[in-house]
């Protein structure tokens, strides 16, 4: 932004400038477990391209890019990814006892079948549990 003073005797000052938001609740190249809920304190802010109010919580896994815009062209963009809070199962785990995988948000499929977050596993055998989110998010878990 520009402030333009005149003044007598053909007296003219310009002072550029930018006002700067200022950002809490979220980082740039973060990882969150659960949820983030940015807090900005001014522009016009987008979450993968879709317009985004502050101090709204994000809990559903993905990847994620805000974008906040203002005067003058002014531009600021911030990478992020949401994870499941909870999914219960590790990665590469064998299990001697019936499992409950569940997450909170997300589309979850078993073996390439869909899956309701909380059915309980009692079956013998290799599992696969896929959970989807926003922005390409994909999360594989392999277990027994």
């Amino acid at each position: 932004s520009t402030l333009i003073i005149e003044g007598e005797g053909n007296y003219k000052i310009e002072y550029n400038f930018t006002i700067i938001e200022t950002i809490e609740g979220v980082e740039n190249a973060e990882v969150y477990v659960g949820n983030v809920t940015p807090i900005i304190s001014g522009g016009i802010l987008y979450l993968n391209g879709n317009a985004y109010t502050s101090n709204t919580i994000i809990d559903v896994p993905g990847n994620y890019t805000l974008e906040i815009r203002g005067a003058g062209s002014y531009y600021k963009k911030i990478l992020f990814i949401v994870k499941p809070e909870k999914i219960n199962v590790i990665n590469g785990e064998t299990y001697f006892y019936s499992l409950i995988p569940a997450v909170s948000k997300g589309t979850l499929t078993l073996n390439d079948l869909p899956y309701t977050s909380g059915e309980i596993l009692n079956e013998s055998g290799s599992y696969t549990l896929k959970v989807v989110g926003e922005g390409g998010y994909l999360e594989i878990i392999n277990f027994n």
